[in-house]
């Protein structure tokens, strides 16, 4: 906030911010010989006016106060200028009304427009699932697992209940190889081969004793299931680019 204190004594005023440091003013100049003026005030016809006084070239420059000045009327020609462009550039009470409901048209259509998208992209990735059953699988597992250095895959499948989920196990045939690695190693190899299919390594991840791995992978077989697939896929793919980010 700014403050004007005046002394009445000598009517010179100073301009303070609200903490006490004074407001930087810049000298008024003479229009003419560009020169520091006097600053003064008088009153004329019951009007304050502002009186710039140069002491180099003796200029005076007077002006009304914007608190005085006579308002100024239209003219009939000004009026009917002013109703004219309203007529054209301004909206009626209806015409706003329907502006209104056609924004709000378009920002619908641009929501439905972004999840119509969102959809495409979420069925497309739905129809790229490839179905395997576990003899499928397991050969495809066979194979990954022996090009990153592991073997004896077996593969058990407990009493069925409501998931399909089997339980797996491989051994190590790198003896230099430690157990984070081993373990990072296999889940990137099964994650890749899995990333396009109706499988997936359950969250608890491998567990590792002396070169011996084991874990589990659930299947996804009715519909619904595979779309829950998709959704947790398509999270795990945004999660990975903002972490990239």
């Amino acid at each position: 906030m700014e403050f004007i204190l005046k002394c009445n004594p000598c009517k010179q005023s100073t301009r303070v911010f609200e903490n006490g440091q004074k407001v930087p003013e810049k000298p008024s100049l003479c229009v003419k010989c560009d020169r520091e003026v006097e600053l003064s005030t008088r009153k004329k016809n019951s009007k304050r006016y502002y009186v710039d006084t140069c002491k180099h070239c003796g200029h005076v420059e007077e002006t009304i106060s914007v608190l005085d000045e006579k308002e100024k009327v239209p003219t009939h020609e000004e009026i009917e200028r002013f109703e004219y462009d309203k007529k054209r550039f301004c909206l009626t009470s209806a015409q706003g009304e329907r502006y209104k409901h056609w924004i709000e048209g378009m920002k619908r259509m641009d929501g439905l427009k972004k999840e119509q998208e969102a959809n495409v992209e979420f069925y497309d990735k739905l129809m790229e699932v490839k179905k395997l059953n576990i003899a499928g699988l397991e050969k495809l597992l066979k194979a990954a697992i022996k090009k990153t250095g592991y073997a004896d895959l077996q593969i058990s499948m407990p009493p069925p209940t409501g998931q399909i989920i089997l339980n797996f196990s491989v051994r190590d045939t790198d003896e230099k190889r430690e157990e984070h690695d081993s373990r990072k190693t296999l889940e990137k190899a099964i994650e890749k081969i899995l990333e396009d299919k109706n499988w997936a390594l359950m969250s608890e991840g491998i567990s590792y004793r002396l070169g011996f791995l084991s874990g589990r992978i659930r299947g996804y077989e009715s519909e619904e299931d595979l779309k829950v697939l998709t959704k947790l896929r398509m999270k795990q793919v945004m999660k990975k680019q903002k972490i990239s980010v």
